[in-house]
Formats: structure tokens, C-alpha cells, sequence
């Protein structure tokens, strides 16, 4: 187990001020006890909301006219055969760099709720996250050289509510933000170097309390930077999960203790996410697709792993958000584009299978999620589904 201090660090502070951590091997098996994080991070203390560089991202500009909190809303059953339709609930996703939008799929009608602003090059990191009390969090690369990273919290309805500094000097980030279901809590992950040694780097998790802004590193292990990809997720009773392609950890927020579940053999995985019951961790990694990536689960308590991919075809399939009655999953799958001239790409497109209807490959085919237009939703991170 890890047993971390804790610091509310400056804004460019780096992992040369962690000298003094005590520092512990993390172990395998259930773990317990562990060393106390050191504070709690009163929400008593927490700041007044601002807004970076004076851009407030503006609210619900779509023409659907929704607000508030949409938190703990009961979606409609799915239907039990037939193509994918409406009354599963909403989903959010980022369209492109900067924008995050909200789809209804009762109505099929897209809701664009933040436009992050910010300088040319500013975009959101690794997609976006929702708690149950609707607050939706994003990690922003602001493209500033000295304040690169932000972690923002908005409302169900697209305000800002709260910015934490996300940057910390010689740290990789290499994830996006991850909001726990109460909102209390938002973690990000990177590699970097403990003393300022480019040598000694370290797997590292950012521990934010959201209201007041209080944060913990906790060094999970030496990592080096090019042979780690980390990704987190938290489950339902508020456990954080940071699984890498060699190991899955278990991460108390209260206590700060990382203890390691098991080893693991992934290609790099990406977009975790826990399911409802709290059983198994879906992500993609690029094994079992020639193409790209492939939808895989992993169970908590045994580790098995198991391919859950569309097909293999394409570009392969991303991203995978499961929905809140268990029985759809979202992707997202590449479809090859060309100008007809010299130049091709690649788009992401959303696209909806019944998670229940074997086979999980080839015969069962994705249905492409539409607007009320009949358009394509393009996405390329992490989604929320609710």
C-alpha cells in the first residue's frame, strides 16, 4: 500500500516537494489500514467559483431550452428488441476539441452545453465525466505555458463552478479528469519525476477535492514514461480504480492507500469506466483488432479479462459507455473520409449495441447514434450516459 502525505501545492510545484513523502511499496491483496492523508479538506474553506482568463463558457446555447440539475433522473427501459431507440436517458460527449454536448435521446435533439474558449490551441483532455449530482468534469490543456493544465467542474446545465490548477511542473498527464459519483472528488493521472529526477519517475494520481480545491499526490510506483499508459475510473461506493497495462489498484480517498489488486497484460488501455454494479472495468486497448482498438472488460474480483468488441472491421472501436439499465453499450467507430484528392482521415462516430445479444462480434452490428436530423455524432474520448 502507498502511504502518502498530502500538500496543497503552488500551482508549479513539482514532485521535488514530495522529498519528504513516505514512501511505501504497494502491495497485493486487500490491504487496510495505511497512514492517515493528513487533512480533510473542509468544504468550509472552499473558494468562490471562478472563471480562468475571464471566458464564462456559456450555458445551454442549443434550441432545446433544458436546465438545472438533471441529476438522479430515471431513465426509460430500453427497448427489448428492435433497433436502438429513444428513452434510454442522455448522453454527453465531447464533439470536438473544445466543445462538450448533451444528447437526448428521447427526442434526439443535441443540446451544446460548453464551448471552453480559451486560445487556439486550448482543448479538453480524455473526454469528460458526471457524477450523480450532475456536476460534469473536464481537464483542459489551456495551451498557456504557465498555468497548462485545468481541471473545470461544471453544473448539469453547463456553468462553471469551480477551477483547480491541474499542472504540475515535469508531470504527464496522461488521462483526463475523473469526477467520483457523490462529486465530491476529481482525479487525474501522470508520469513524473520524483526529485526533479528524469531518471526516477513515478505513476502518479492527483487527488482533487472539488469545493475547496485541495489536493493530494499519491505516488503509486515507479513507472517509466513510455512503458506505463494509465487510466482511472471510479466504482459505484466511491473506490477509485487506476488500471494500467501491467497492474489494477484499488485507491481509498479517504485514506489515500493504493493497494494493487492484480497484475495485468493489456495493450495500453484507455477510457475505463465501472460498470453499475460495480463488477467489471470496460475500457479499449488496441489487442484483438488489426484495425485499432477493441472493446475489453476486466473483472475486479477475479481479473479476467474478456473481449467485448463490436467487430473486427473498420477502425476499430473506442471508448465504451454502458448504459444506466445495463443494456446497451456506446462506441465509438472510425469511418475513413478522403478530399478525393491526397488527402484521408479518419472520423469517430457514436454507435449503439445491445450489450445482451451474443455474438459480440461480426453479426452483431452497431446502430449509428443520430440526432433529430439524422446526422452522425462525432466523438473521439470519454462519454457519459445517464
Amino acid at each position: 500500500m502507498i502511504t502518502p502525505g498530502t500538500a496543497n501545492l503552488q500551482r508549479r510545484g513539482s514532485l521535488a516537494i514530495l522529498a519528504g513523502v513516505a514512501l511505501a511499496s504497494a502491495g497485493c491483496g486487500s490491504g487496510g489500514g495505511g497512514g492517515s492523508s493528513g487533512g480533510s479538506g473542509s468544504d468550509d474553506s472552499a473558494p468562490a467559483p471562478t472563471t480562468p482568463g475571464g471566458n464564462e463558457p456559456p450555458g445551454n446555447t442549443g434550441d432545446t431550452g433544458n436546465s438545472g440539475n438533471r441529476g438522479g433522473r430515471t431513465p426509460e427501459a430500453a427497448p427489448i428488441t428492435g433497433k436502438f431507440g429513444g428513452g434510454q436517458g442522455r448522453i454527453l460527449y465531447v464533439g470536438s476539441d473544445k466543445t462538450f454536448y448533451e444528447l437526448d435521446l428521447t427526442n434526439r435533439i443535441v443540446t451544446k452545453l460548453v464551448d471552453i474558449g480559451g486560445r487556439y490551441n486550448a482543448k479538453i483532455k480524455g473526454g469528460l465525466t458526471r457524477a450523480g449530482n450532475g456536476r460534469i468534469a473536464v481537464l483542459v490543456d489551456t495551451g498557456e505555458l504557465d498555468a497548462q493544465v485545468e481541471m473545470r467542474i461544471y453544473s448539469a446545465s453547463g456553468s462553471l463552478e469551480f477551477t483547480h490548477p491541474g499542472y504540475f511542473w515535469g508531470i504527464h498527464m496522461r488521462d483526463g479528469a475523473a469526477i467520483s459519483p457523490d462529486g465530491q472528488y476529481v482525479a487525474s493521472v501522470g508520469i513524473g519525476p520524483l526529485n526533479n529526477d528524469w531518471q526516477n519517475d513515478y505513476l502518479v494520481v492527483v487527488l482533487t477535492r472539488v469545493d475547496s480545491g485541495e489536493r493530494r499526490l499519491l505516488l503509486i510506483e515507479k513507472a517509466k514514461d513510455l512503458d506505463v499508459t494509465p487510466t482511472l475510473c471510479w466504482s459505484p461506493d466511491n473506490a477509485l480504480h487506476l488500471m494500467t497495462n501491467v497492474a489494477l489498484y484499488r485507491i481509498d480517498r479517504q485514506t489515500s492507500n493504493a493497494t494493487k489488486l492484480r497484475t495485468l497484460d493489456l495493450s495500453p488501455p484507455y477510457a475505463s469506466m465501472v460498470t453499475a454494479d460495480g463488477r467489471e472495468i470496460w475500457f479499449h486497448q488496441g489487442r484483438g483488432n488489426q484495425y485499432g482498438g477493441t472493446i475489453w472488460s476486466v473483472d475486479i474480483a477475479s481479473g479476467e479479462t474478456r473481449r467485448r468488441s463490436l467487430r473486427s472491421a473498420g477502425w476499430g472501436q473506442h471508448c465504451p459507455v454502458i448504459s444506466p439499465d445495463g443494456q446497451w453499450m456506446l462506441g465509438q467507430e472510425g469511418v475513413t473520409n478522403s478530399d478525393f484528392a491526397t488527402t484521408i482521415w479518419v472520423d469517430m462516430y457514436i454507435t449503439a449495441i445491445r450489450v445482451t445479444d451474443p455474438p459480440i462480434d461480426v453479426n452483431n452490428l452497431p446502430d449509428e447514434v443520430l440526432d433529430a436530423a439524422g446526422k452522425k455524432l462525432g466523438s473521439s474520448s470519454r462519454m457519459a450516459w445517464y
